[in-house]
C-alpha cells in the first residue's frame, strides 16, 4: 500500500531518450484539486483505489472530461491545460511519474496515451500487479541508481501498453510509429552533418507533408524542432564534459554558424552556451 504522501525528484541530465524528473504518490484530502495547470514535462498519474475527476484539453482547444477509479490513469502532456479533483466522499490515492525524452511521447502512445486520449484504463487485469508493485518500487526508493530507476520506468511503459484498453493496434498506426521511429533513427544518427527536413523524408521514403504531420502526431514536436532540440541536448553534453571552444562544439552538433547555435540554445536554456558552461562544467 501506498503511504499518506511521498515525493522526490530526479536529475539525470545526461539522459536524452527518456528523463526521469519526479515520482511520488499521495493519498488525497476530499475535493483536493490541481489545475487548470500547464506541465512542461509529462505527468502520468496511476490510481490504486478511490475515485477522481480528471480534464484536460485537446488540440482543437475542446475540454474532455473524464471520472476515473482504481486502475485507471491520466497523463498530462507538456503545454497542455489539465485539472484534477479528488472526490468528496471516496478520493484517490494515486503516484505518479514525470517523465520527458525523445521517446516518451512514443511510449506513452503505445498504451493509447495521446494529447488527444489521455485518460489510460486497464483492459487486461493480469498487468494490475505488474503496473502497482513497479510504482511503489520506483516511488519507496530513494537510493536507486540511474539504470535500476530507467529499468522499473522501462517496465512500466511496457506494462501500460500491454494493459491498455485502447493501446495502438492497428495497422496504420504501427506503420506510422515506424516511419517516426526510422525518422529519429536518422536524426539521431546524422544530426552532426547540415541535413533538412527533405533528407529525412526521402530516408523514410515519404512525402515531407505527411511524415511532418505523422511526426508531429507523434511526438508533439515538428521535425525542424525535433533535430534543434537534439542538437542542443547533445551540446550540453560536450559543454559540460569536454573543454571543447563554443565554436568546436557548435560545429560537432551540426550548426555551421557559431551565432546561430547560440541563439538557439539560449532560446531553449534562457543563457549562452558559455554560462550554462560555467554551471555545469566537470572538467
Amino acid at each position: 500500500m501506498l503511504p499518506n504522501n511521498n515525493f522526490f525528484t530526479l536529475n539525470q541530465e545526461e539522459l536524452v531518450d527518456l528523463k526521469i524528473y519526479q515520482v511520488g504518490s499521495e493519498r488525497c484530502e476530499p475535493n483536493k484539486s490541481y489545475g487548470p495547470i500547464k506541465r512542461n514535462h509529462y505527468l502520468f498519474h496511476y490510481i490504486y483505489q478511490g475515485k477522481g475527476h480528471f480534464e484536460y484539453t485537446n488540440a482543437k482547444g475542446e475540454v474532455i472530461s473524464a471520472d476515473l477509479t482504481e486502475n485507471c490513469g491520466f497523463l498530462c502532456s507538456p503545454d497542455q491545460v489539465c485539472t484534477y479533483i479528488a472526490d468528496k466522499d471516496d478520493p484517490w490515492v494515486y503516484a505518479w511519474v514525470e517523465l520527458d525524452g525523445i521517446h516518451v511521447s512514443r511510449y506513452f502512445a503505445n498504451a493509447g496515451l495521446t494529447y488527444d486520449f489521455a485518460v489510460f484504463r486497464l483492459n487486461n487485469k493480469q498487468y494490475e500487479k505488474v503496473i502497482k508493485d513497479t510504482l511503489f518500487s520506483i516511488t519507496q526508493s530513494y537510493n536507486h541508481s540511474t539504470l535500476q530507476f530507467l529499468s522499473y520506468i522501462y517496465t512500466l511503459l511496457d506494462a501500460l501498453e500491454q494493459g491498455a484498453s485502447n493501446k495502438r493496434t492497428n495497422l496504420l498506426r504501427q506503420r506510422n510509429d515506424d516511419y517516426v521511429r526510422n525518422a529519429i533513427l536518422f536524426i539521431e544518427h546524422n544530426y552532426k552533418r547540415d541535413i533538412t527536413i527533405k533528407d529525412v523524408a526521402d530516408f523514410c521514403l515519404l512525402n515531407q507533408t505527411y511524415l511532418g504531420r505523422v511526426f508531429k502526431s507523434a511526438t508533439q514536436k515538428g521535425i525542424k524542432e525535433f533535430l534543434i532540440d537534439y542538437r542542443l541536448t547533445k551540446s550540453t553534453d560536450l559543454l559540460r564534459d569536454t573543454n571543447l571552444s563554443i565554436n568546436e562544439v557548435a560545429a560537432d552538433v551540426g550548426y555551421t554558424n557559431q551565432l546561430h547555435f547560440s541563439k538557439s540554445f539560449k532560446h531553449k536554456y534562457q543563457m549562452t552556451p558559455t554560462s550554462w558552461r560555467n554551471i555545469h562544467h566537470v572538467v
